[in-house]
């Protein structure tokens, strides 16, 4: 009797939830084959991403970047997240992969028109964003292209001129110190304004 009576006075039944699985999620429980139903949800927390190992990479594609956390929110188990490069814009990293709830991995992508020296990243898990705001840690590209901070990335001949300038100059100096002839640069630095800007120099 004393034990049914505790139990009476008990308000409070604590939960243990399964593994994400969707976002927006019911609670519906039965006491003594009784069902239940409360019209309340609950949302799991989104994940933080707490530091970026390297802080410093390439701009060459497919360099892995770990996505560390200090254990929060990207999974007990693989939801297949998702890790996005943060600069101008999101640029999706070539392949995302899951570690633990602590940790996944980035491959970068190959660098685009978005990207900027400081970047941060973004994780979806399950519909749900990391924040990009704040205290998001960031990394620095250490050899991006000058270009990208100093041409803006639109379909014009101001654009194509700025990039062949900056491009020229960077690309004429490592072919000239390496004793090379430099009759392909402006080719390349071509090649280069077209796709940065999106620029046809046949129109």
């Amino acid at each position: 009797m004393p034990n049914h009576q505790a139990r009476r006075r008990r308000r409070d039944v604590h939960l243990r939830s399964t593994p994400r699985h969707g976002w927006h999620q019911g609670c519906h429980c039965e006491i003594a084959s009784i069902p239940v139903k409360r019209d309340r949800q609950f949302i799991y927390e989104a994940p933080a991403i707490m530091r970026l190992i390297p802080a410093e990479i390439s701009s060459e594609p497919d360099q892995i970047m770990t996505i560390a956390t200090v254990g929060q929110h990207f999974g007990v188990n693989d939801m297949t997240p998702t890790a996005y490069i943060s600069g101008k814009g999101l640029a999706a990293c070539t392949a995302s992969m899951w570690i633990a709830d602590t940790a996944m991995q980035c491959v970068t992508p190959e660098v685009a028109e978005s990207a900027v020296e400081r970047n941060t990243v973004q994780v979806v898990v399950d519909g749900i964003r990391s924040s990009i705001l704040g205290a998001a840690p960031f990394f620095n590209y250490t050899d991006l292209p000058t270009f990208y901070a100093e041409c803006t990335a639109q379909g014009t001949e101001e654009c194509f001129d700025c990039v062949i300038s900056s491009c020229y100059q960077v690309e004429t100096s490592k072919v000239m110190s390496a004793g090379n002839a430099a009759s392909d640069v402006l080719d390349l630095c071509e090649s280069t304004a077209g796709n940065f800007c999106k620029f046809n120099i046949l129109l």
